[in-house]
């Protein structure tokens, strides 16, 4: 079994179990995006929360709130990883306003792991009152391990303005 998960993740593949798709032979090709994003409630303007991926989850003030929904389907590097901030009822992107920030940390649990930690693929949004809405990584590249869970690590500076929080991770195979 081929799937081209190109549009992937939360598209089609990313709701597909990892593991049953492993069992089967599957083989993917081209890259595999999860969407992390946030439905239920806005990200706290002055503590750390979390948001899931693979999923729209809410933000959670726990990680184990915010666990994945599904797991990575093959081993690879994140090839992007990128947030935005759209306003809770409308998502029209949204500046969390002038010099307040929120940066945001892809975190992954391997498969035999038993706790989250961060990657290095992160981004910052900063605001300027009226235009900055969104922010992406793509320098880092960590490695991720097929069967590992994803979340979003959100942590305000400056008290922001409280968002709905949507990021997205591009998984590369290797």
């Amino acid at each position: 079994m081929v799937l081209n998960s190109t549009t992937g993740g939360s598209k089609g593949v990313g709701t597909l179990n990892a593991d049953e798709l492993y069992r089967k032979g599957a083989r993917l090709t081209g890259s595999w995006y999860t969407l992390c994003a946030s439905s239920n409630g806005a990200a706290s303007a002055s503590t750390t929360n979390f948001t899931g991926c693979g999923s729209v989850n809410s933000i959670n003030a726990s990680e184990a709130g915010a666990v994945q929904v599904g797991a990575i389907p093959f081993s690879g590097t994140v090839g992007a990883f990128g947030c935005s901030t759209p306003a809770t009822t409308t998502y029209i992107p949204t500046d969390p306003g002038n010099t307040k920030s929120y940066a945001f940390t892809l975190r992954d649990m391997p498969a035999a792991g038993s706790a989250f930690a961060d990657t290095t693929s992160t981004c910052t949004e900063t605001g300027n009152g009226s235009t900055v809405t969104s922010c992406t990584d793509t320098t880092h590249h960590p490695s991720v391990t097929q069967l590992d869970q994803l979340t979003v690590k959100i942590v305000p500076s400056g008290t922001p303005t409280a968002l709905t929080v949507r990021c997205w991770a591009r998984i590369d195979p290797t």
